[in-house]
Protein backbone atom coordinates (compact mmCIF):
# COMPACT_ATOMS: atom_id res chain seq x y z
CA UNK A 1 0.00 0.00 0.00
CA UNK A 2 1.49 3.60 -1.23
CA UNK A 3 2.08 6.25 1.99
CA UNK A 4 -0.53 8.34 0.45
CA UNK A 5 -3.19 5.73 0.56
CA UNK A 6 -2.24 4.61 3.80
CA UNK A 7 -2.52 8.08 5.37
CA UNK A 8 -5.79 8.18 3.44
CA UNK A 9 -7.13 4.84 4.79
CA UNK A 10 -5.87 5.60 8.49
CA UNK A 11 -7.62 9.19 8.55
CA UNK A 12 -10.81 7.69 7.51
CA UNK A 13 -10.75 5.35 10.56
CA UNK A 14 -10.24 8.22 12.65
CA UNK A 15 -13.44 9.72 11.35
CA UNK A 16 -15.00 6.64 11.74
CA UNK A 17 -14.13 6.04 15.52
CA UNK A 18 -14.70 10.15 16.66
CA UNK A 19 -18.31 8.73 16.93
CA UNK A 20 -17.11 5.34 18.72
CA UNK A 21 -14.18 5.78 20.62
CA UNK A 22 -12.25 2.26 21.38
CA UNK A 23 -9.52 3.33 23.52
CA UNK A 24 -7.87 -0.08 23.81
CA UNK A 25 -5.83 0.21 27.05
CA UNK A 26 -5.75 -2.21 30.06
CA UNK A 27 -5.55 -1.32 33.24
CA UNK A 28 -7.21 2.35 33.53
CA UNK A 29 -9.30 2.01 36.58
CA UNK A 30 -7.79 4.75 38.10
CA UNK A 31 -9.36 8.16 38.67
CA UNK A 32 -5.91 10.12 37.83
CA UNK A 33 -5.81 13.36 39.67
CA UNK A 34 -8.12 14.14 42.80
CA UNK A 35 -10.61 16.71 42.14
CA UNK A 36 -10.12 19.80 44.24
CA UNK A 37 -12.71 20.74 47.30
CA UNK A 38 -14.36 23.23 44.79
CA UNK A 39 -14.56 20.51 41.71
CA UNK A 40 -15.88 18.30 44.05
CA UNK A 41 -19.42 20.55 44.58
CA UNK A 42 -18.49 21.96 40.98
CA UNK A 43 -21.57 22.64 38.94
CA UNK A 44 -22.60 21.42 34.94
CA UNK A 45 -23.27 24.02 32.46
CA UNK A 46 -23.91 23.56 28.77
CA UNK A 47 -20.68 23.94 26.73
CA UNK A 48 -20.24 24.21 22.85
CA UNK A 49 -17.66 22.86 20.44
CA UNK A 50 -16.75 24.85 17.74
CA UNK A 51 -13.98 24.14 15.50
CA UNK A 52 -12.33 21.58 12.93
CA UNK A 53 -11.53 18.05 12.71
CA UNK A 54 -8.88 18.20 15.87
CA UNK A 55 -11.83 19.41 18.17
CA UNK A 56 -14.14 16.89 16.64
CA UNK A 57 -11.88 14.02 17.42
CA UNK A 58 -11.95 15.31 21.03
CA UNK A 59 -15.21 16.08 21.34
CA UNK A 60 -15.84 12.30 22.97
CA UNK A 61 -13.01 12.91 25.56
CA UNK A 62 -14.41 15.79 26.86
CA UNK A 63 -18.04 14.72 27.13
CA UNK A 64 -16.47 11.75 29.68
CA UNK A 65 -14.65 14.09 31.54
CA UNK A 66 -17.98 16.54 31.87
CA UNK A 67 -20.49 14.60 33.80
CA UNK A 68 -23.31 16.60 33.88
CA UNK A 69 -22.73 18.81 31.62
CA UNK A 70 -24.05 19.00 28.15
CA UNK A 71 -21.52 19.43 25.47
CA UNK A 72 -22.48 19.66 21.73
CA UNK A 73 -19.78 18.87 19.00
CA UNK A 74 -20.75 21.36 16.39
CA UNK A 75 -17.08 21.28 14.86
CA UNK A 76 -16.87 20.74 11.57
CA UNK A 77 -13.55 18.78 10.01
CA UNK A 78 -12.10 21.15 7.49
CA UNK A 79 -13.32 23.87 7.85
CA UNK A 80 -11.57 27.01 8.93
CA UNK A 81 -12.33 31.29 9.96
CA UNK A 82 -11.33 32.37 6.53
CA UNK A 83 -12.68 30.26 3.08
CA UNK A 84 -13.85 27.13 2.60
CA UNK A 85 -17.21 25.09 2.89
CA UNK A 86 -18.55 26.73 6.39
CA UNK A 87 -19.10 30.37 6.82
CA UNK A 88 -18.61 30.61 10.77
CA UNK A 89 -20.08 34.22 12.00
CA UNK A 90 -23.45 32.55 10.49
CA UNK A 91 -23.42 29.13 11.27
CA UNK A 92 -22.40 30.55 15.27
CA UNK A 93 -25.49 32.76 14.74
CA UNK A 94 -27.88 29.49 14.21
CA UNK A 95 -25.57 27.62 16.80
CA UNK A 96 -26.41 30.66 20.05
CA UNK A 97 -29.74 30.86 18.77
CA UNK A 98 -30.18 27.09 19.08
CA UNK A 99 -28.20 26.06 22.01
CA UNK A 100 -28.10 28.92 24.17
CA UNK A 101 -24.25 27.65 25.61
CA UNK A 102 -22.81 29.02 29.12
CA UNK A 103 -19.15 28.40 27.25
CA UNK A 104 -18.10 28.00 23.75
CA UNK A 105 -14.51 26.05 22.91
CA UNK A 106 -13.24 27.14 20.11
CA UNK A 107 -9.90 25.38 18.00
CA UNK A 108 -8.51 26.01 14.59
CA UNK A 109 -5.70 24.68 13.84
CA UNK A 110 -5.67 27.09 10.53
CA UNK A 111 -7.17 25.16 7.82
CA UNK A 112 -7.46 27.45 4.16
CA UNK A 113 -8.98 26.48 1.35
CA UNK A 114 -6.10 26.99 -1.45
CA UNK A 115 -8.51 26.59 -3.98
CA UNK A 116 -10.33 30.00 -3.99
CA UNK A 117 -7.37 31.66 -2.15
CA UNK A 118 -6.84 35.25 -2.16
CA UNK A 119 -4.17 35.43 0.44
CA UNK A 120 -0.75 33.86 0.65
CA UNK A 121 -0.98 31.14 2.96
CA UNK A 122 1.48 31.90 6.55
CA UNK A 123 1.69 34.96 4.88
CA UNK A 124 1.29 38.49 7.42
CA UNK A 125 -1.76 39.05 5.91
CA UNK A 126 -2.93 35.33 6.27
CA UNK A 127 -2.41 35.79 9.63
CA UNK A 128 -4.17 39.36 10.32
CA UNK A 129 -7.33 38.06 8.67
CA UNK A 130 -7.29 35.42 10.84
CA UNK A 131 -6.91 37.93 13.56
CA UNK A 132 -9.10 39.72 12.62
CA UNK A 133 -12.11 36.58 11.99
CA UNK A 134 -11.54 35.06 15.17
CA UNK A 135 -11.83 38.26 17.24
CA UNK A 136 -14.81 38.77 15.22
CA UNK A 137 -16.19 34.96 16.02
CA UNK A 138 -15.30 35.42 19.61
CA UNK A 139 -17.24 39.06 19.62
CA UNK A 140 -20.58 37.07 18.45
CA UNK A 141 -20.31 34.54 21.19
CA UNK A 142 -20.15 36.93 23.80
CA UNK A 143 -22.81 38.99 22.49
CA UNK A 144 -25.02 36.11 23.39
CA UNK A 145 -23.97 35.84 26.80
CA UNK A 146 -21.25 32.56 26.44
CA UNK A 147 -17.88 32.78 27.63
CA UNK A 148 -15.23 32.16 24.64
CA UNK A 149 -12.18 29.22 25.60
CA UNK A 150 -10.04 29.75 22.77
CA UNK A 151 -8.02 26.06 22.59
CA UNK A 152 -4.13 25.98 22.30
CA UNK A 153 -3.19 23.67 19.01
CA UNK A 154 -0.90 20.55 19.40
CA UNK A 155 2.05 20.67 17.18
CA UNK A 156 2.28 19.08 14.15
CA UNK A 157 4.92 16.77 12.82
CA UNK A 158 7.36 18.60 10.10
CA UNK A 159 6.73 17.31 7.44
CA UNK A 160 3.28 16.62 7.47
CA UNK A 161 0.77 15.06 4.42
CA UNK A 162 -1.48 18.54 4.60
CA UNK A 163 1.64 20.57 4.40
CA UNK A 164 1.12 22.75 7.00
CA UNK A 165 4.22 24.60 8.41
CA UNK A 166 4.52 23.71 11.69
CA UNK A 167 4.79 27.27 12.88
CA UNK A 168 0.83 27.99 12.00
CA UNK A 169 -0.14 26.58 15.03
CA UNK A 170 2.32 28.32 17.03
CA UNK A 171 1.54 31.51 15.16
CA UNK A 172 -2.56 30.71 16.01
CA UNK A 173 -2.03 29.88 19.36
CA UNK A 174 -0.07 33.10 20.55
CA UNK A 175 -3.19 34.96 18.11
CA UNK A 176 -5.71 33.29 20.80
CA UNK A 177 -3.85 33.55 23.59
CA UNK A 178 -3.83 37.36 23.01
CA UNK A 179 -7.75 37.25 22.75
CA UNK A 180 -8.15 35.39 26.23
CA UNK A 181 -6.59 38.40 27.58
CA UNK A 182 -10.17 39.88 26.51
CA UNK A 183 -13.32 39.69 29.68
CA UNK A 184 -15.06 36.60 29.03
CA UNK A 185 -12.12 34.99 27.41
CA UNK A 186 -9.89 32.10 28.42
CA UNK A 187 -7.49 30.05 27.05
CA UNK A 188 -7.55 25.82 27.45
CA UNK A 189 -3.98 24.48 27.19
CA UNK A 190 -3.81 21.02 26.91
CA UNK A 191 -0.69 20.70 24.58
CA UNK A 192 1.31 18.87 27.40
CA UNK A 193 -0.57 15.45 27.11
CA UNK A 194 0.44 14.86 23.79
CA UNK A 195 3.66 16.33 22.82
CA UNK A 196 7.54 15.39 23.24
CA UNK A 197 9.14 16.52 26.57
CA UNK A 198 10.34 19.26 24.92
CA UNK A 199 6.89 20.40 23.40
CA UNK A 200 7.27 19.13 20.17
CA UNK A 201 5.14 16.82 17.96
CA UNK A 202 4.89 13.32 20.03
CA UNK A 203 3.70 9.96 17.65
CA UNK A 204 3.78 8.13 21.31
CA UNK A 205 3.05 8.72 24.60
CA UNK A 206 2.10 7.30 27.81
CA UNK A 207 -1.72 7.01 28.93
CA UNK A 208 -2.22 5.90 32.34
CA UNK A 209 0.51 3.69 32.37
CA UNK A 210 0.18 2.35 28.91
CA UNK A 211 2.71 3.03 25.66
CA UNK A 212 0.29 3.98 22.88
CA UNK A 213 0.54 5.67 19.76
CA UNK A 214 -0.92 9.07 19.50
CA UNK A 215 -0.60 10.33 16.01
CA UNK A 216 -1.94 8.45 12.65
CA UNK A 217 0.43 8.83 9.84
CA UNK A 218 -0.42 12.20 8.01
CA UNK A 219 1.32 13.94 10.90
CA UNK A 220 -1.83 15.71 11.91
CA UNK A 221 -4.35 14.42 13.18
CA UNK A 222 -4.86 11.37 16.39
CA UNK A 223 -5.20 8.05 17.08
CA UNK A 224 -8.76 7.76 18.77
CA UNK A 225 -6.97 6.67 22.20
CA UNK A 226 -4.74 9.93 21.25
CA UNK A 227 -8.09 12.76 20.63
CA UNK A 228 -9.69 11.24 24.06
CA UNK A 229 -6.97 11.59 25.87
CA UNK A 230 -6.46 15.19 24.40
CA UNK A 231 -10.18 15.86 24.96
CA UNK A 232 -10.23 14.72 28.70
CA UNK A 233 -7.20 17.14 28.94
CA UNK A 234 -9.13 19.75 27.68
CA UNK A 235 -12.47 19.04 29.65
CA UNK A 236 -10.32 19.37 32.93
CA UNK A 237 -8.95 22.58 31.79
CA UNK A 238 -12.36 23.80 31.09
CA UNK A 239 -13.42 22.25 34.58
CA UNK A 240 -10.59 24.23 36.65
CA UNK A 241 -11.51 27.16 34.86
CA UNK A 242 -15.06 27.53 34.57
CA UNK A 243 -15.86 25.67 38.49
CA UNK A 244 -16.96 22.48 36.72
CA UNK A 245 -17.48 18.99 37.85
CA UNK A 246 -14.83 16.89 36.04
CA UNK A 247 -14.04 13.22 36.53
CA UNK A 248 -10.40 11.97 36.30
CA UNK A 249 -8.26 11.42 33.44
CA UNK A 250 -8.04 7.66 34.11
CA UNK A 251 -11.79 7.30 34.98
CA UNK A 252 -13.36 9.07 32.24
CA UNK A 253 -10.91 7.08 29.94
CA UNK A 254 -11.95 3.75 31.31
CA UNK A 255 -15.21 5.14 30.49
CA UNK A 256 -15.08 5.66 26.96
CA UNK A 257 -13.44 2.22 26.72
CA UNK A 258 -16.48 0.47 27.74
CA UNK A 259 -18.74 2.55 25.89
CA UNK A 260 -17.25 1.17 22.49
Amino acid sequence: MSGRRRVVMELLAVVLAATFVTVGIGGLGGSGAALTPHQAQARTESVLLVGDSLLHQAAAGMTAALPGSSVVDASVPGSGLLNGGVDWYARAEALVEQYHPDVVVVSFVGNYDRSSATLVVDSPEYYDAWNAAAQRLTDRFRAAGARVDWVVQPPLHDPNFYGVPTTRPQELSKQYATLARQPGVDLLDAVAAVSAADGGFAEQGTICGSTVTLRIADGVHFTAAGAAWWGVHLARALARLDGLAATGTCTAMSGLDRAA
